[in-house]
């Protein structure tokens, strides 16, 4: 019996409506396809709204194949991130429709759920964050990503980072300042703390090294 992964909280469908295109996406997602692609088992908990994109969303990640079994359909539109392509390669973010995801969260069974697999994948908008410590509690590995909001005290990240094993968090530039904060966040809970910088690649921090 493999490795079976889940990706819990925010999806939503970047829509590049300027030349047609439709990507079924979430960090969490994101994440899965690349596991599901290597062959690993990956289910998706998070909701879509009863229209054409939930629809899409749903079959797209079923060929994938991940287990949508808990990718509720609720009255109400999908989450979508309207989308252009800057000199046809930067993706831009146009606007945000939170759509049914506004009001998500998981059910009982979605959290009974959740607990059967071994990794656990989140994020700042899926409303599951009151649930890292009962996944922490179950020896449960989680990754989650804190996008470009790690260091924003809106967020309180560092009140997450104790039950986090994998942070990921998005930077620009590799400065002393940002090592400073990468191991600063290792210190508080994750085994590894990483930050991405885009085309520049990224640095990660495990306790020892980097």
């Amino acid at each position: 019996m493999g490795i079976k992964a889940c990706a819990a909280g925010f999806c939503c469908a970047d829509v590049y409506q300027n030349i047609g295109v439709f990507y079924p996406t979430g960090n969490g997602i994101d994440w899965g396809i690349h596991l599901a692609r290597m062959g690993v088992s990956v289910s998706a908990v998070s909701v879509v709204g009863k229209d054409e994109y939930g629809d899409k969303m749903r079959e797209a990640l079923a060929a994938e194949g991940f287990d949508i079994s808990h990718l509720r359909v609720e009255d109400g539109d999908t989450s979508v991130m309207l989308m252009a392509l800057k000199d046809g390669v930067d993706r831009v973010h146009l606007e945000a429709i939170d759509g049914v995801m506004e009001t998500y969260r998981p059910n009982e069974d979605d959290r009974a759920f959740i607990l059967e697999h071994d990794i656990i994948h989140t994020d700042l908008f899926g409303n599951c964050l009151d649930l890292l410590p009962e996944w922490h509690d179950a020896g449960k590995t989680v990754v989650m990503d804190f996008s470009v909001f790690s260091q924003d005290p809106e967020y309180a990240c560092e009140n997450h980072f104790p039950y986090v094993d994998y942070a990921f968090m998005s930077f620009e530039e590799d400065t002393p300042e940002l090592r400073d904060w990468v191991r600063r966040v290792q210190v508080l809970g994750p085994r590894v703390a990483v930050a991405t910088l885009g085309e520049k690649g990224s640095i990660a921090y495990d306790g020892e090294r980097f």
